[in-house]
C-alpha cells in the first residue's frame, strides 16, 4: 500500500523531491529586477530572448508578405475601366444607329 502511495506522489510531482520554489521576490526598484550595469559591462541575454524576437518579428513579416500576396485587388481602375468602356461602346452604337 505504501508503495502505491509513493508511486502516486512521484507521478503527480509531489513528495519531498522536486524543484524548490522560493516564491515571489520583493520589488527592488529596478525595471524587471535587473540592476544597472557598470560601465564596460555587457548584458547577457537569456536563452529564449533571441528565439522570441526572431519568432515575433519574423512571424509578423511573414504575415505581412502573405497578406500582400493574397489580398484582393481593390484598385478602382481594375473593375471600373471595363464597365466604362462597355458603356461608351453602347453609347456610340446607339448614336450611330440614329
Amino acid at each position: 500500500m505504501s508503495m502505491l502511495l509513493r508511486v502516486g506522489r512521484v507521478l503527480r510531482g509531489g513528495g519531498s523531491h522536486g524543484h524548490h520554489h522560493t516564491g515571489p521576490q520583493p520589488p527592488n526598484g529596478f525595471l524587471f529586477g535587473e540592476k544597472p550595469l557598470l560601465p564596460g559591462e555587457k548584458r547577457t541575454k537569456a536563452e529564449w530572448e533571441n528565439v522570441f524576437a526572431w519568432g515575433l518579428f519574423g512571424g509578423l513579416i511573414g504575415v505581412y508578405v502573405i497578406q500582400g500576396l493574397f489580398a484582393p485587388d481593390t484598385n478602382w481602375d481594375t473593375w471600373a475601366r471595363p464597365i466604362a468602356e462597355e458603356r461608351l461602346r453602347q453609347k456610340e452604337q446607339g448614336s450611330k444607329a440614329q
